[in-house]
């Protein structure tokens, strides 16, 4: 073969290439060919009991009836029980599924994985979209969302969700991201939180210990305030918000609050810390020129970690009377 008869040989080769190319990129973008995995997506449009769209009686009380549940471009349409599904959706990760009625407006991201996939839209998942996009706003380090939905940091978010909830005719989503609640979030992960974080700290009342024993009049005495230890093998005490309530209750009756007892906490994983005087409120519990009976009282305390999770530390504790006769023949 002479050169010239070579290189139109070479030519046609080349072209019927380009030309087997495009036809399998124009059959694989028409539907011919090997496609895209998909999968499908079945869950429930959840709202609280109590949830009343029109201020009319409520059925179920399970699902938004009717909400409009859109993916990508593709909306469909919850059942009366606010069930919804998606027949093929595309593999990926995080996808945002919108679901709305009316002034409402809940959102969840779900991880769509080949064949088939589950989960419910409601105001968890919705607290931590808005976290997730406000953290993406923010360009800060955004966790994979069922972290974010598993961790205490978006309850008090998840709350207010709520209650907006049972207030329809007023609710907005937009407010979510610039709510009080979430921006303490951000403050909580700027001053260490961890959505991971799922471990309560360890609070144990050290004095006075549960079981013990204590006279009236030590009881009502100055000196008398509450030791306890807090252990935790991640977070420090909250920061951002109160992270200690305390109440004593004396004989079953109404708990009393005690929470302004107790100074801001120690910033430690561990330590052990004391409230002040407790006289003003155990003078006004007990009497001891009158007590000739054997009391019962119990502390609860209970802190809160900077990543949200919150322990709590149980003393029961008797009150002996040491004015008046011993307590056996007090009863007689």
């Amino acid at each position: 073969m002479d050169e010239g008869k070579q290189i139109v040989s070479n030519n046609k080769t080349y072209l019927l290439t380009i030309l087997v190319f495009a036809v399998t990129i124009l059959l694989t973008s028409c539907g011919g060919g090997s496609s895209a995995p998909t999968g499908s997506l079945n869950g429930q449009v959840q709202v609280p009991e109590g949830f009343n769209p029109k201020a009319a009686a409520r059925t179920a009380g399970k699902g938004l009836m009717g909400a409009a549940v859109t993916a990508y471009s593709t909306t469909v349409t919850a059942d009366a029980d606010g069930n919804f599904t998606f027949a093929s959706l595309p593999v990926a990760n995080c996808t945002e599924i919108a679901a709305a009625s009316g002034a409402i407006q809940l959102k969840m991201y779900a991880d769509i994985t080949a064949g088939s996939n589950s989960k419910n839209i409601n105001s968890t998942t919705t607290a931590a979209a808005v976290i997730y996009e406000k953290l993406v706003s923010l360009n800060m380090a955004a966790p994979a969302i069922g972290t974010v939905e598993g961790s205490a940091l978006i309850t008090p978010l998840k709350t207010e969700i709520g209650n907006a909830l049972l207030q329809p005719q007023s609710y907005s989503y937009a407010s979510f991201a610039d709510s009080q609640n979430t921006a303490d979030v951000i403050a909580r992960i700027n001053a260490g939180a961890s959505f991971s974080d799922t471990t309560a700290p360890a609070i144990t009342i050290t004095y006075p210990a549960n079981g013990s024993q204590a006279t009236d009049s030590k009881f009502v005495d100055a000196s008398f305030a509450i030791q306890f230890t807090y252990s935790d093998s991640e977070s420090v005490p909250d920061s951002v918000g109160s992270p200690i309530a305390a109440t004593i209750q004396l004989d079953g009756g109404n708990p009393v609050t005690i929470t302004n007892y107790f100074a801001t906490p120690t910033v430690a994983t561990q330590f052990e810390q004391q409230s002040s005087s407790l006289a003003e409120i155990t003078g006004s519990l007990i009497d001891i020129t009158t007590n000739v009976t054997t009391r019962t009282a119990t502390i609860t305390l209970s802190m809160t970690d900077i990543s949200g999770n919150t322990g709590t530390g149980i003393s029961t504790f008797t009150i002996i009377p040491d004015v008046g006769p011993p307590p056996e023949k007090a009863a007689k």
